[in-house]
């Protein structure tokens, strides 16, 4: 008969290989970001590079630091339209007037508190890409012909 010997260590212990545990991950992970540190220093300073990797790194550190000054362009230009947009269409925004001769027009807005959502391009080309696709498909059938695919009673791809 085999016994099977259980050893229960106490709370002390186990907070002790935890402890352990935690420190050997830190060793670790110290360790790889001084690799990874190490690693871009040398392909920074070029020691291994050819001429070709050395202009593809200036290329890349290059685009990196314009696009990240475009980004900061469009993100002030942004702000700037959000911001007069704002102060146009405000609470007392009664609608947009214009002259026509002797005679003023108003074209009132009905909801002037809503939130003005930009144009969403990419649903406007889906709607016209699904559409010209079905009108391509409404063409092809030839139980569906050309005219009937423009009838308005029998409109297979106008939804």
């Amino acid at each position: 008969m085999i016994r099977t010997v259980l050893i229960v260590d106490d709370d002390r212990e186990i907070k002790r290989k935890k402890l352990a545990f935690k420190e050997q991950v830190a060793e670790a992970k110290a360790y790889l970001d001084g690799q990874k540190s190490k690693y871009y220093d040398e392909i920074k300073a070029g020691s291994r590079l050819t001429s070709e990797q050395q202009k593809a790194w200036d290329f890349f550190n290059r685009y990196n630091k314009e696009s990240e000054e475009t980004r900061k362009i469009a993100d002030k230009a942004k702000l700037t339209f959000q911001r007069k947009t704002d102060k146009v269409f405000n609470d007392k925004f009664k609608g947009f007037e214009y002259n026509v001769g002797d005679k003023k027009y108003r074209f009132n807005v009905k909801n002037a508190e809503g939130e003005i959502t930009p144009f969403n391009f990419g649903e406007w080309l889906k709607a016209v890409y699904n559409g010209t696709v079905a009108y391509i498909k409404a063409i092809a059938d030839p139980r569906i012909g050309r005219f009937d695919a423009f009838n308005k009673r029998r409109c297979y791809f106008c939804i």
